[in-house]
């Protein structure tokens, strides 16, 4: 399946307002998307499956995890809409949102608001609307509004994948900052020789402590997550040029060709070439 590194969004805060359609392929970016549709429910894939975002109700799911809309449902022939606010991860972490909503956030599963505040629909348009004008402080107002809907909505709570399930584990806050510290670290410089030393000072503990703090907040090692973060890199690199693969693999941030061949080998089952292949 084609996973295509989105390159057209700028590393700040913006909005977008527009017709849903379906993707033809998966696409990752470094953004947290805010989602609202509006007179439809939409259906997205990640590699957890599918979840559905549902007509009225704010929805929010991290760029990194590849995903793509694949179905829009109209509600009475309605041609329905959507409007998304961008917002560079580490603004999200500046904010100081649940740590479970964080840590579900960081998992790649759309989290959805449990109930659809009427006012949501009047405020995206305001802040698009205000976003368009290019001004920037109206701009910071809307960004400034956007954390307080948030806020809100965490009160009357979120749920995730479509499941009528809330968010109920709430680990310790100061265990929560230091992985969300080394996310956001791995997620910047994962195509760098990053090592899980450099991973652990970022959260200011010891290598140790490090590496099973992520494995039970997590569920997967680092060196795991990092050679994710890799893979899709070299997966959409791929899938959308001819570069050649050993300048894919090394750019991507593998350290060498058969550390790249393992990791794609075990996670797709085929040669980088072969699945190149079968992209095209």
């Amino acid at each position: 399946m084609r996973v295509k590194i989105e390159k057209s969004l700028p590393e700040k805060f913006l909005m977008q307002r527009h017709l849903p359609e379906p993707m033809e392929c998966l696409h990752t970016h470094g953004h947290v998307e805010i989602l609202l549709p509006v007179g439809c429910h939409l259906t997205y894939v990640t590699q957890l499956g599918n979840s559905v975002a549902p007509s009225g109700h704010i929805s929010v799911l991290w760029g990194q995890t590849p995903h793509r809309l694949i179905t829009v449902d109209h509600e009475n022939h309605d041609p329905g809409e959507i409007l998304i606010a961008n917002l560079p991860l580490s603004e999200m972490l500046s904010w100081s949102m649940p740590e479970i909503f964080m840590a579900q956030l960081f998992s790649g599963r759309l989290i959805v608001g449990d109930t659809a505040d009427p006012a949501n629909f009047s405020c995206f348009a305001r802040w698009h609307a205000d976003y368009s004008t290019g001004n920037n402080e109206l701009t910071d107002v809307a960004r400034q509004e956007l954390q307080l809907c948030l806020l809100r909505q965490s009160l009357c709570g979120w749920r995730h994948d479509g499941v009528e399930a809330p968010l109920t584990v709430n680990p310790p806050q100061r265990q929560a900052r230091r992985v969300q510290a080394m996310i956001r670290y791995m997620a910047e410089n994962y195509r760098l020789p990053t090592t899980v030393a450099d991973i652990a000072a970022e959260a200011g503990i010891s290598k140790g402590h490090a590496m099973t703090l992520f494995q039970k907040q997590m569920n997967t090692s680092m060196i795991s997550y990092l050679n994710e973060l890799r893979l899709r890199h070299a997966q959409s690199a791929l899938a959308n040029s001819n570069e050649k693969i050993v300048n894919i693999a090394f750019d991507a941030g593998f350290g060498s060709m058969s550390q790249f061949y393992e990791v794609f080998q075990r996670a797709t089952g085929d040669s980088p070439q072969v699945w190149r292949n079968s992209q095209h």
